[in-house]
């Protein structure tokens, strides 16, 4: 008689904790987990230009060289192959984009490395690659020097 009464205790005590453990998982915070698991935001990606030269020019000549690190922030890894592939097109843009910026007067006063000009690289590279692809830069000016005999 003892056994059979542990036995129907075991049970009754196996079956109590897998109801409550499948309450806990099925009914409580265990769809706002999976929700927030499916939601999470995608790893950026980075694309990093080899350092460049950019010449500022001043009444039409070369007042100093800057070189630059220039790191484009992608708002997902994937666009990392595209960018790669266009990355020519890409350095061009904002070569060009940096010519015209540089040789004003209001970009040379508040820094070559201003929001200003952050944000028209990211303007320039957002029109190759698609609108809301680039999020951000890095830019980093690396060494500002004056060209032999300036």
């Amino acid at each position: 008689m003892k056994k059979i009464l542990s036995i129907v205790l075991l049970l009754l005590l196996l079956l109590g904790s897998g109801g409550a453990a499948a309450w806990w998982y099925y009914f409580q915070d265990g769809q706002e987990v999976v929700a927030e698991v499916i939601h999470s935001e995608p790893n950026p990606g980075y694309l990093t230009f080899e350092p460049f030269v950019v010449p500022v020019l001043q009444r039409n000549k070369v007042t100093h060289h800057l070189t630059m690190d220039l790191t484009l922030v992608f708002s997902t890894d994937e666009l990392v192959p595209t960018a790669e592939y266009l990355e020519p097109r890409l350095k061009d843009a904002i070569l060009s984009e940096l010519h015209g910026l540089y040789n004003m007067r209001l970009v040379r006063d508040e820094g070559f490395d201003s929001p200003l000009v952050q944000d028209r690289i990211v303007l320039v590279s957002q029109r190759i690659l698609g609108e809301g692809k680039v999020t951000g830069i890095r830019l980093y000016i690396v060494e500002k020097r004056k060209p032999a005999g300036a």
